[in-house]
C-alpha cells in the first residue's frame, strides 16, 4: 500500500476479472461521497455467487457483514488508508493471511480498521467481480478454522472473541478443534497489546 499512487485502491487478483461497466460505477461511487465500496463476487461458469446473496438492495455494510468480505470484492479511497485527523495509516496486519501465521481474515480486519476510524464500506448487488467459487469443503481447511480465534480478538476483545468463537463452533459442528482455538485465542496478542 505505501506504494500506491493511485486516487483508487483494490485487490484483485490474476484469476479475477470485472464486469464492463463496474470501475466506471466504483468511480462515479466515489465521486458521490463512498469511501469504501464492495462487490459482489460471481463465478459465471458455475453461475453461483461467492456466498448467499443475503443483501439485496445498495447499502452500507454493518461491522458484522465486513467478515464477509473477500478482498478482491473491495475499493478504497487511497486518502483513507493514509495517517489523518481519523487516525493512523490503515495497512493488512501482516500476522494475518496466506503465508502469515494466521491464514485468513486479513481483509475482514483491514474493513474493520476503516470502519473504526469512520470509513464505512458500500455494497451494491449488482457491481460485480467475476472469480471461480471454490467447493464448501476447501473453504476452510483446520488451518482457517484456527485462525478464528485471533481473528475475533484482532477484530473486537478478548471476552467477545471467545464468545464468537463458542458460537462459531457450534454453528460449524468443529467441537473436536474447539480447545485448539481457544488456546490460540488466548495466546494471541494484538499490535500494542501485552
Amino acid at each position: 500500500l505505501e506504494h500506491a499512487t493511485g486516487d483508487i485502491v483494490t485487490f484483485g487478483d490474476d484469476d479475477c476479472w470485472y464486469a464492463h461497466d463496474t470501475f466506471q460505477h466504483v468511480v462515479e461511487a466515489f465521486q458521490r461521497g463512498k469511501e469504501v465500496i464492495s462487490l459482489t463476487m460471481y463465478d459465471p461458469e458455475q453461475q453461483k455467487f461467492g456466498r448467499a446473496q443475503k443483501i439485496k438492495t445498495s447499502r452500507y455494510l454493518t461491522k458484522r457483514e465486513l467478515m464477509s468480505r473477500s478482498s478482491i470484492e473491495v475499493f478504497v479511497k487511497r486518502a483513507c488508508l493514509e495517517k489523518n485527523e481519523a487516525g493512523p495509516a490503515i495497512r493488512f496486519d501482516e500476522a494475518f493471511g496466506l503465508g502469515a501465521t494466521y491464514v485468513s481474515g486479513e481483509e475482514n480486519i483491514f474493513l474493520v480498521d476503516l470502519f473504526r476510524q469512520g470509513y464505512r464500506t458500500y455494497f451494491h448487488p449488482e457491481w460485480l467481480v467475476y472469480h471461480a467459487v471454490q467447493p464448501r469443503i476447501t473453504r476452510l481447511t483446520k488451518a482457517q478454522i484456527l485462525s478464528k480465534g485471533p481473528l475475533f480478538k484482532r477484530m473486537y476483545s478478548t471476552p467477545i472473541a471467545f464468545l464468537l468463537v463458542s458460537l462459531f463452533y457450534i454453528k460449524k459442528k468443529q467441537k473436536n478443534l474447539f480447545w485448539e482455538v481457544l488456546k490460540a485465542t488466548w495466546a494471541y496478542q494484538p499490535r500494542g497489546e501485552r
